[in-house]
């Protein structure tokens, strides 16, 4: 099993892994603790920090690719390196905890959604864009649960590969996808590439 040991031998995010457990040991309420998390985020992770290359495997047959840093064996939260070839995205989803991303290369766009008509019990909602905002190198984004935000699609914004590190106050296997166009919802289960070898 993956959980509960880091997959790089990198101090700076091994330091970074054990300030998150400490913020996650206190259970503060989930908007405190992506707000604590954005801060240690910020003041551990240097602006020029170059990830790791056993993080930055890359799957040509996903349109990103997302390695395992570190899960916590109590599943309460997991960091993730995420590697953007130019141009790609994900499908606008929402994550079932809060989560913070931080670009690490690279520049990022973000498009935010609102739900405008739901009926999520039958697996369906219309969603709206709401605003978009770049995400250049160095930005850190701390996201809270739904339903007061959360509801997104990230995406590479430049022909240069970019590369975010993402937090989640969850194992991070899992989303919610919504699809603007059926209005289907559908919960999806999400891999790691750097363990698929």
């Amino acid at each position: 099993m993956h959980e509960g040991r880091m997959h790089t031998g990198d101090a700076v995010l091994g330091q970074y892994v054990q300030a998150v457990e400490a913020i996650v040991d206190r259970e503060l309420h989930a908007v405190d603790t992506a707000r604590a998390i954005e801060k240690a985020n910020r003041d551990l992770i240097p602006h020029d920090f170059q990830v790791p290359r056993e993080l930055q495997v890359e799957d040509s047959t996903a349109p990103y690719s997302r390695n395992l840093v570190y899960a916590d064996p109590r599943n309460r939260f997991a960091v993730v390196a995420m590697v953007w070839p130019s141009f790609r995205e994900t499908r606008v989803h929402d994550h079932l905890n809060w989560c913070v991303v931080r670009c690490l290369q690279g520049t990022c766009i973000e498009t935010s959604y609102a739900i405008t008509e739901s009926r999520m019990a039958d697996g369906f909602a219309e969603v709206v864009t709401t605003g978009a905002r770049m995400v250049p190198h160095g930005a850190v984004l701390g996201l809270v649960p739904p339903p007061d935000t959360n509801l997104h699609k990230m995406a590479n914004a430049a022909h240069a590969t970019a590369i975010t590190l993402h937090t989640y106050g969850d194992p991070g296997t899992r989303a919610r996808v919504f699809d603007p166009v059926s209005r289907k919802v559908e919960i999806v289960s999400l891999r790691f590439h750097n363990l698929a070898h």
